[in-house]
C-alpha cells in the first residue's frame, strides 16, 4: 500500500495530510474494528458494534503475515477470498465482464440468485468510506475509549493490590507454621524425617510465593 494509492483514495490524517503506509498498516492490524479490544497483553470482547467481520480481519492478517510473496495473476483481485455471501456464507469469486470485475457466490440458494453481481469499483468505494470512518471516529468514540482504558487500568491496579496483600498473608502464615514446626521438633513431638519433609514443603511454597 503506497502513499500515491492512499492519496488517490482520499485516506488522510486528521489534519488532511497523506496517511503514511505504516499508519495504514497499523490500522489493518488493529483488532478493535472486528469487535475485540487488546489491553495489557490481554484481549476482551468489546461491547461496541464491529465494523468488519472476524473472517475478513483474519484474511487480512493472513495476507499481511504471509512469508511467501503472492504471485501476480492475470485479473488479480484485491478482494480475492475476502468477501462472503450474506445468505449462503460462501466466498465471493470474481470474473471479468466487459472490462470490469464482478463478484458473486455460487448462487446455490434462491436468495442468492436474486442478488445482483458486485462490481469491484463500487465495493472499493464502500470500503474507502468505511476506512474514512475508522480514521476519523467521533468524539464520543474517543471519550468511550479513554474512559474504558482508565476504568480497566484502575481495575488492574486494584486487583494487583489485592493479590499483593493475599500473598503477604500467605507468607506470614507459612512463616508461623515453620516456627511451630521447629518448636515441635525441639519438643520431640515430631521425627527428624517428618520435620525435614514438612520444612521442605513449606520452604518450596515460600519460594513460589
Amino acid at each position: 500500500m503506497n502513499r500515491a494509492y492512499l492519496k488517490q483514495a482520499g485516506i488522510t490524517t486528521y489534519t488532511g495530510r497523506p496517511l503514511a503506509p505504516s499508519a495504514a498498516h497499523n490500522l489493518l492490524l488493529n483488532s478493535y474494528y472486528m469487535g475485540v479490544i487488546s489491553f495489557n497483553g490481554e484481549t476482551y470482547q468489546g461491547s461496541h458494534q464491529p465494523i468488519i467481520s472476524k473472517q475478513l480481519y483474519e484474511a487480512v492478517q493472513k495476507k499481511l503475515h504471509s512469508k511467501r510473496p503472492m504471485k501476480q495473476r492475470k485479473h488479480d483481485v484485491a478482494l480475492r477470498n475476502m468477501l462472503t455471501c450474506g445468505h449462503c456464507n460462501k466466498t465471493i469469486t470474481w470474473q471479468i465482464q466487459k472490462g470490469h470485475l464482478y463478484g458473486t457466490c455460487q448462487r446455490d440458494l434462491p436468495e442468492c440468485k436474486q442478488n445482483k453481481m458486485l462490481r469491484e469499483e463500487i465495493v472499493h468505494e464502500m470500503l474507502i468510506e468505511k476506512l474514512d470512518d475508522l480514521i476519523s471516529p467521533s468524539q464520543d468514540v474517543f471519550r468511550w475509549i479513554v474512559v474504558r482504558i482508565i476504568d480497566e487500568h484502575k481495575a488492574n491496579n486494584d486487583a494487583a493490590e489485592l493479590l499483593k496483600q493475599n500473598i503477604k498473608q500467605r507468607i506470614s502464615r507459612l512463616e508461623n507454621m515453620a516456627e511451630t514446626l521447629y518448636d515441635d521438633k525441639l519438643a520431640g513431638e515430631i521425627t527428624k524425617d517428618r520435620y525435614d519433609a514438612k520444612k521442605a514443603t513449606i520452604q518450596k511454597q515460600l519460594t513460589d510465593l
